[in-house]
């Protein structure tokens, strides 16, 4: 359990230098792209910590930019 939990903190650290790529940026395909990954770790990892609600948003995000990418 203080793994998955440890992992949370690392992806939410990701998605945070991942907004700063797209401030700095803008929402390239690459950016995008990187979100669309991260999104889908954090909802793999939510869901094995129960957070059932969390993992649904992060994969619905997560599934609404690779849309995008299309």
């Amino acid at each position: 359990l203080e793994q998955l939990q440890q992992a949370q903190q690392y992806f939410q650290e990701s998605l945070n230098i991942n907004n700063q790529l797209i401030k700095r940026n803008g929402e390239t395909p690459a950016t995008l792209r990187d979100r669309s990954i991260i999104l889908n770790n954090v909802g793999n990892n939510a869901q094995s910590l129960g957070q059932w609600r969390r993992a649904q948003q992060c994969f619905q995000e997560s599934l609404d930019i690779s849309k995008q990418l299309i």
